[in-house]
């Protein structure tokens, strides 16, 4: 049987403080709930790919995955298939790729691989 109860849960409220400690050890997290917007809300619901590179890329990867995840633990039973906790190891990987080249950018950082770097250097 499900209780309901009208208070907004996180991690932070149904995880041992033991393992707590353990995962955040020498880190600094938000414990301060997330509140999504209507806005915020209505986007997730009509959630693709596209809109998920846009947000990393306006937004940032923490704060994207903040949203993410408080509304995968909001809505759990009913989220949409894009946002099926089965795709969250490939989607984050995405947004990872997508922040570090923004941060390659940002910092005029650029990869050459090395057989372009030889024909550049003769």
């Amino acid at each position: 049987m499900v209780k309901s109860c009208n208070k907004q849960l996180n991690l932070l409220d149904v995880m041992n403080p033991s393992d707590f400690d353990k995962i955040t050890s020498g880190k600094e997290y938000i414990t301060e709930p997330i509140i999504l917007t209507d806005e915020i809300i209505k986007t997730l619901n009509r959630y693709d790919l596209e809109k998920y590179i846009k947000d990393v890329e306006e937004k940032g990867l923490q704060t994207t995955w903040d949203n993410i995840c408080q509304y995968a633990i909001d809505n759990y039973n009913n989220l949409p298939e894009f946002l099926d906790i089965n795709n969250f190891g490939e989607l984050y990987e995405i947004g990872l790729a997508i922040q570090d080249k923004q941060q390659k950018k940002d910092n005029g950082q650029y990869y050459t691989p090395d057989d372009v770097a030889t024909v550049m250097s003769n």
